[in-house]
């Protein structure tokens, strides 16, 4: 999904950075005022779990809520990829890290900085939903990013 992401974008001349949160290191200068990552848009894309299977749906966390209307405009290309309606999401921030998600305080961004869980891996068909329509999850993601990017302020 993040490679579709990725290779749509750059398609269209944008810059696009992959990485995996959980191995991204902050710099160690202290030279500057900030030291982590710039971007107009920092979309952390996560697969989430519950202890009860099938029992969460996808959600949109964000960092503060001068992301809202850009991290709604994601959802709702997951939404349109996944055939949900957005009464089938967790309310936004519904877990207590998502708005307070430890890669935000590595990266600034311009536009957005969000947080999606896009199904829950530890439901069978959530998964398998997932796993098949991946590639539209991905196009319909990276035609939410675009548009927020090429929206003018």
């Amino acid at each position: 999904m993040t490679n579709v992401i990725a290779q749509s974008l750059r398609s269209d001349g944008d810059s696009v950075l992959v990485i995996s949160a959980d191995n991204y290191l902050l710099p160690t200068s202290r030279n500057a005022a900030f030291d982590g990552l710039r971007a107009k848009v920092f979309l952390a894309i996560h697969a989430d779990g519950s202890v009860r299977p099938c029992s969460t749906g996808p959600s949109l966390g964000y960092q503060s809520d001068s992301s809202l209307l850009a991290m709604h405009t994601v959802g709702l290309g997951l939404a349109y990829a996944l055939g949900y309606n957005y009464s089938d999401f967790n309310r936004d921030n519904f877990t207590a890290n998502e708005a307070r998600y430890y890669m935000f305080k590595q990266v600034e961004a311009d536009r957005l900085a969000g947080l999606l869980e896009v199904g829950e891996l530890t439901c069978p068909a959530s998964e398998k939903q997932l796993i098949t329509s991946s590639k539209l999850i991905g196009l319909n993601i990276a035609r939410a990013v675009n548009f927020i990017v090429q929206t003018p302020e």
